[in-house]
């Protein structure tokens, strides 16, 4: 019995597996911007680059030719969701194309304090920044070899 349940999850994971047909849902549909106008961007003659499950994210600009399907901006560096909204708009890789952080406001310590009976001693507390990072990421395809 117990090997028969353990073949059937086995078989419904297999088959909600990545199928190009049916892409997965694109987790920053809300933000992602697409693309019109000349496609002639840069390319560099070596890149860094990083595969995500099968999927290469860009750090400089790729190193052959391709198309911008869109770009999104999204709070923080997320890779997997970035891979996700790439195989959502069926397209070759993501370009990390900016990163930024922001001070948006400052948060008071305040410091160390003890003591004991009419006695009490205290550093001195300071501020620390409250940042906000985020990401521009373009969505690309890769042009096609020439026969």
């Amino acid at each position: 019995m117990r090997k028969s349940l353990l073949f059937v999850l086995l078989t419904c994971a297999a088959c909600h597996s990545y199928d190009p047909a049916h892409p997965p849902r694109d987790p920053f549909s809300d933000e992602f911007r697409t693309y019109t106008g000349e496609q002639n961007w840069k390319t560099a003659t070596g890149s860094f680059c990083r595969n995500v499950k099968g999927v290469p994210i860009y750090y400089t600009f790729p190193d052959r030719a391709y198309d911008v399907l869109g770009s999104v901006t999204i709070p923080e560096q997320d890779e997997e969701g970035l891979v996700r909204c790439a195989l959502a708009h069926r397209a070759d890789a993501v370009f990390i194309g900016n990163i930024e952080h922001e001070t948006v406001g400052f948060k008071h310590d305040p410091g160390l304090v003890f003591g004991g009976p009419g006695w009490a001693v205290s550093a001195p507390g300071k501020d620390k920044a409250i940042e906000r990072n985020s990401v521009t990421a373009y969505i690309i395809k890769f042009h096609e070899p020439k026969p």
